[in-house]
């Protein structure tokens, strides 16, 4: 599987996080990128349970959503350096198998484990440094690319207690 950068603008939306619910969950700003509207999509399985949209139509990564247990995450209080990102979309290409609606098919990241920096409020899945870039494909969603691999997802979601 493949991952392809291409320039353009990110979607607009809120990404949180429910605590109640131990979820991450994006919703778009505008009509045009909501799920009756975009048409079919597949799901990328990053970590344990949490995914990225995939349109069907043409490959490319939507946004984040998922089950991600705050249990999970290994708290970190160090400093986090993140290179300079770039809005623009990413595009899944050469998948194992072709995606159909609804399906789910995994990738792997070096280190799948979620990392949440208690300062600046990031989710870090895999590894940040060394990125060929570091896309920001919808707000607060990040996905960083090495050598056309999925290195990282980076996540800041807005925190919502119930």
């Amino acid at each position: 599987m493949r991952f392809i950068y291409i320039s353009g603008p990110k979607i607009e939306g809120l990404l949180t996080y429910r605590d109640h619910e131990k979820s991450i969950d994006f919703e778009p700003q505008f009509e045009k990128f909501s799920p009756a509207k975009i048409g079919p999509t597949a799901a990328l399985t990053v970590s344990q349970t949490l995914q990225l949209d995939v349109k069907l139509a043409d490959g490319s990564i939507l946004y984040a959503w998922g089950y991600l247990p705050e249990e999970s995450w290994h708290k970190i209080d160090s400093e986090l350096v993140l290179p300079p990102s770039v809005a623009g979309r990413v595009l899944v290409t050469n998948a194992p198998e072709k995606p159909e609606e609804a399906m789910a098919y995994a990738t792997s990241l070096d280190d799948d484990e979620p990392f949440y920096h208690t300062r600046s409020g990031h989710i870090v899945i895999g590894a940040t440094k060394d990125l060929d870039q570091f896309i920001e494909i919808a707000t607060n969603i990040y996905v960083g690319l090495k050598g056309g691999t999925l290195a990282c997802i980076v996540l800041r979601p807005v925190i919502v207690t119930h």
